[in-house]
């Protein structure tokens, strides 16, 4: 039986855009800091720090045998030769194991429209896809995701959502800089604000302490 993600939305994050900034779209939320102060890729550790970061975070959220919901946010261009600035499709054997034909869901598309002249430019999709937690090759994801602001292969510019349909936590990584994690209970990321109090985004850690305590 297919997920029916529109009426999980609206019923585990009713009135929730689920879209970047997510930790600022949520009434329950932890935002992470993943890299150090400096962002440079002459400096290995400083991408050593955000994948080990986003794995233990990550890795926290799922147990083995839960199942994921990727929800994907990606543009496609009408010109052909533009699509190359979206970076990687991770709808691929790279991030998700077995066989995809036919499992990948579109959920939501809309025209994008030139401000200047009008023209059609492209479309704004939204795709997911339901599997197992030990599907995913998580550490491809996160590699994906966080060399999107670099000269680094491979890359996505698309926004990637992980949800948790046993415990209603969305996971967000928005670059090399950081990662959101809601929730529609604030007892599911409990666990997570205590272990990892310390990577907590100290700009919004007074929001966060509130929330959480």
């Amino acid at each position: 039986m297919s997920f029916d993600i529109k009426t999980y939305l609206a019923t585990y994050f009713e009135n929730i855009q689920i879209k970047c900034p997510l930790f600022y779209n949520a009434p329950v939320g932890i935002r992470f800091e993943l890299g150090v102060p400096y962002r440079g890729v002459d400096d290995p550790k400083y991408f050593m720090t955000v994948h080990l970061r986003a794995k233990l975070i990550v890795e926290a959220l799922f147990d083995e045998k839960d199942e994921v919901i990727i929800l994907v946010q990606t543009f496609k261009y009408v010109e052909p030769f533009l699509d190359f600035q979206v970076g990687d499709s991770v709808f691929s054997a790279s991030y998700i194991k077995g066989n995809l034909e036919g499992r990948v869901q579109l959920y939501d598309e809309s025209p994008q429209y030139d401000e200047d002249d009008g023209t059609l430019i492209g479309y704004s999709q939204t795709f997911y896809i339901q599997c197992l937690w030990s599907e995913v090759n998580n550490s491809n994801l996160i590699r994906v995701i966080g060399n999107q602001d670099f000269a680094i292969q491979p890359f996505t510019r698309d926004d990637i959502f992980l949800l948790n349909p046993k415990r209603h936590t969305i996971w967000h990584m928005y670059d090399d800089r950081g990662l959101d994690v809601i929730a529609n209970n604030k007892s599911e990321l409990k666990s997570l604000y205590t272990t990892f109090n310390d990577w907590i985004l100290d700009y919004d850690r007074e929001r966060i302490d509130y929330i959480m305590i």
